[in-house]
């Protein structure tokens, strides 16, 4: 993933720029750095306000706001591919420049105007357009022994439980300190998410706070690299991380 991305003055006499909220343009430029070569990045929430925004003060809800606002703007168009959000800078090829000897890439899903119905993504499970579902009748369908007391909406419309939720984070934060770290398989991570709550009995505040601990220890980031490490280490973890407090040393992401 590139390092840095190319801004135009002209960006503050762009009218669509400047008819968004302070929020969604402090998202456009702070996602831009993040764009793969083509101009797509990820359109979830949770993964940006880990990777993007971890120490920015905005919700991943306000977050999700700004992203519907960019791409009912036309700044941004919103995509979706095997029922995961995208979003693409509608003038990115405008802007910048690349040597002709080094080939672009491609590292997220290549966004294409058929992918979007009037700015509102649809799946691409079959050859024919649907429109997105509203979020309050999505369900989502998963086997019975997976499905958790607690869920949270996500922009794709599909209902996210607590243990996907906190496995997803521990790889964005990974991710964030290793772009090139390979994509787990998270359903199995957030299985040891759920032994930690229910034969650990470990709250959810608890394990959130020491994966955004850990991704912000230099030892340990390197060390935890899974949620089933995480948690055969957690009583080491909570020992250090009482340890930084009471020194004032901690730093949370």
């Amino acid at each position: 993933m590139s390092q840095r991305r190319m801004l135009s003055r002209r960006l503050s006499l762009s009218t669509k720029f400047n008819k968004m909220s302070r929020d969604s343009q402090l998202a456009y430029l702070m996602q831009t750095p993040y764009l793969d070569d083509y101009g797509n990045y990820i359109a979830d929430p949770e993964e940006i306000k880990a990777e993007v925004m971890p120490r920015n003060k905005m919700s991943t809800e306000e977050i999700e706001k700004s992203l519907k606002e960019m791409d009912k703007i036309g700044i941004t168009r919103l995509y979706c591919v095997d029922k995961k959000m995208y979003q693409h800078y509608t003038s990115f090829d405008k802007f910048q420049s690349f040597r002709k000897d080094r080939a672009r890439i491609h590292e997220y899903p290549e966004y294409n105007e058929s992918l979007v119905v009037s700015g509102i993504p649809t799946t691409t499970n079959d050859n024919q357009r649907q429109p997105q579902v509203k979020l309050s009748k999505v369900k989502l369908s998963i086997s019975k022994d997976k499905i958790k007391k607690k869920e949270y909406i996500t922009l794709t419309g599909l209902k996210m439980s607590q243990d996907i939720r906190l496995a997803t984070l521990l790889f964005s934060l990974i991710k964030q300190n290793n772009p090139t770290h390979k994509q787990p398989d998270i359903d199995n991570w957030a299985d040891e998410v759920r032994k930690m709550r229910e034969i650990d009995k470990r709250t959810e505040e608890q394990i959130e706070f020491l994966i955004r601990w850990c991704q912000s220890n230099d030892f340990w980031q390197a060390n935890i690299l899974s949620t089933k490490k995480l948690r055969e280490k957690f009583d080491q973890l909570v020992a250090q991380a009482k340890r930084d407090i009471n020194s004032n040393k901690i730093q949370i992401l």
